[in-house]
């Protein structure tokens, strides 16, 4: 992007030009301000980290005396036989 003095001394240039072409010389000038913007803000930032997968819950067993137990703590003698 040019620098201040640059851009002052194109100003007698800019008044020159037509409303569409004034137009299109700041959308041009913006387009390249976002992608200068963006580059930096990679730049300082660094890669993504990688995502991390989601692990899954291994399922709970219990021995078959603590299933007994815990049946007999809740009165279900269905559950324990």
């Amino acid at each position: 992007m040019a620098d201040h003095l640059e851009l002052v001394a194109e100003i007698p240039k800019v008044e020159k030009l037509t409303v569409q072409d004034r137009l299109e010389l700041a959308r041009k000038r913006r387009s390249q301000q976002l992608k200068r913007w963006e580059r930096e803000k990679d730049k300082e930032l660094g890669p993504p980290p990688p995502k991390k997968r989601p692990q899954r819950a291994k399922p709970v067993k219990f021995e078959p005396r603590i299933i007994l137990l815990e049946a007999a703590s809740r009165g279900d003698y269905d559950e324990g036989w």
